[in-house]
């Protein structure tokens, strides 16, 4: 349906940004969520699901999360990158290409807390693919854990509620939510391998 009808920016007067920003930015998204959960679950499956050796170094078997993790977080890297891009040739009506050139999104990024958010998220993946390809400890993957969960936090101070004073309750659900979504969905992923 969406294919067929016009955008709703279209229908309003507003600029459009064409078919690539209307449809990637979903797609997109949803990589960056599951990128994020599955992330937070392969680290938290290397650290505490997966025994380490008396020394405390980590199996074949957690070596192996760990490096899923690693993977998961490049995903979630690159994706929260693209995010932005696509969302500032939404906001601006203008092309993907268009949106992406010039100071435009340094410009939307220093505005707009969403896309600051993203590139948080994304700045923290890229540490975590990293972090995690590297390590080799439980402990270090531990940390790592804790390290991606916080990294999804941005996401709850970019919504609408994160403008107003009175939302701290609202925020700090939201943080709880993410963290209670990344943990039990990305848990479930390691399982299921």
């Amino acid at each position: 349906m969406a294919l067929l009808l016009p955008s709703p920016a279209t229908v309003l007067g507003v600029a459009d940004s064409g078919g690539a920003a209307r449809l990637l930015l979903p797609a997109v998204r949803v990589v960056f969520y599951v990128g994020a959960a599955t992330t937070v679950g392969w680290l938290v499956a290397a650290a505490i699901w997966l025994p380490a050796d008396p020394s405390g170094r980590l199996t074949v078997a957690g070596l192996r999360a760990a490096r899923a993790g690693a993977e998961s977080a490049g995903v979630w890297a690159v994706s929260g990158l693209l995010l932005v891009p696509l969302s500032v040739s939404e906001l601006s009506g203008r092309s993907v290409i268009d949106a992406a050139r010039g100071g435009l999104v340094l410009q939307a990024a220093s505005i707009f807390g969403s896309l600051q958010a993203n590139l948080i998220s994304a700045v923290v993946a890229v540490g975590l693919a990293v972090g995690a390809r590297l390590a080799r400890r439980s402990s270090t993957v531990l940390v790592l854990a804790a390290v991606a969960i916080a990294g999804v936090a941005p996401q709850a101070f970019a919504g609408h509620a994160s403008d107003s004073d009175n939302h701290d309750i609202a925020v700090d659900l939201m943080i709880y939510h993410l963290v209670g979504a990344c943990l039990w969905v990305g848990g479930w992923w390691p399982s299921l391998r």
